[in-house]
């Protein structure tokens, strides 16, 4: 199946748009004000939003929050976010980058033992952020001799930064690791495992805590309890599965680990407010 490019669909419909293109990486720079419908949308890209001029009110996952001038709002991956009401946004920054460029680049610069997560929580962009945008859309523009090198490393940089002064899982994961040696070996069994049935009593033995003691420290550590976490990497697999797979639902179902067609459905619309068949003909 052929995958939605949700990127140029994006950059066709916003007029008044520069776009900086590096691999899997992406800045749209508006320095005029844009159009924007009304409605939610999600896409696996990563998205990173900074309105320059006005506060804009939006929606993330059905819930209100605000984009705040002068900093930065992360979008994760498949996030529902988008309008409340049409509305134009006068001069905005935004940064797009692909779930496995910017995995790959947490397991590589902070030893990640889990897929990125960021808070969708305005931060406010550091000085070597603010600088290094500069640099790539200059070396954009510019096409000297080695830009391509450039372009390709300022990119990483800026997205290391971007982890840097954002609130996500990684940057907690990494400080704390040595504490957190059991939950790791825990997480890196549910990711092998993903499926197999929950079995609690499994699960904490590979941690070598006692069970409740594991649950504590499980949730303190990835902020939900080691099912909810199973099945978050469950749907995220199913999603990957469902886009790059021409595999029956059943068929997928049986391959997640759930019990039955139903089951696997009724725990995806939970989670994604769609079913999987919706998903599939790209309803997100």
């Amino acid at each position: 199946m052929n995958k939605r490019n949700w990127i140029k669909d994006a950059i066709l419909a916003l007029t008044g748009v520069n776009h900086y293109s590096v691999n899997e990486f992406q800045i749209l720079v508006a320095n005029t004000g844009v159009d924007f419908p009304s409605g939610t949308h999600s896409h696996e890209e990563f998205e990173f939003m900074m309105p320059l001029f006005h506060d804009v009110e939006t929606i993330c996952n059905e819930r209100k929050a605000v984009m705040k001038k002068g900093m930065i709002m992360p979008f994760n991956s498949y996030d529902k976010h988008g309008l409340e009401y049409a509305q134009k946004i006068n001069n905005f920054l935004c940064f797009l980058s692909t779930k496995d460029y910017l995995n790959n680049l947490s397991y590589e610069v902070f030893s990640a033992s889990t897929p990125i997560v960021f808070k969708n929580i305005n931060f406010k962009p550091s000085n070597n952020l603010n600088y290094l945008i500069g640099i790539l859309i200059d070396e954009c523009n510019s096409r000297h001799q080695g830009y391509e090198t450039m372009r390709q490393n300022l990119s990483k940089l800026i997205l290391i930064e971007i982890i840097r002064c954002s609130e996500n899982n990684v940057i907690t994961n990494s400080q704390q690791k040595k504490v957190h040696a059991p939950i790791l070996r825990a997480v890196k069994y549910l990711e092998e495992h993903y499926n197999l049935p929950f079995d609690l009593k499994e699960t904490a033995k590979v941690s070598k805590l006692s069970k409740y003691y594991f649950l504590k420290m499980f949730y303190n550590a990835v902020g939900m309890t080691p099912k909810s976490y199973l099945i978050k990497i469950k749907i995220e697999k199913a999603k990957d599965l469902l886009l790059q797979s021409d595999k029956s639902i059943s068929e997928l179902a049986y391959e997640l680990g759930f019990s039955s067609q139903s089951h696997f459905c009724m725990t995806f619309k939970k989670h994604c407010k769609i079913t999987p068949m919706q998903f599939r003909k790209g309803a997100y």
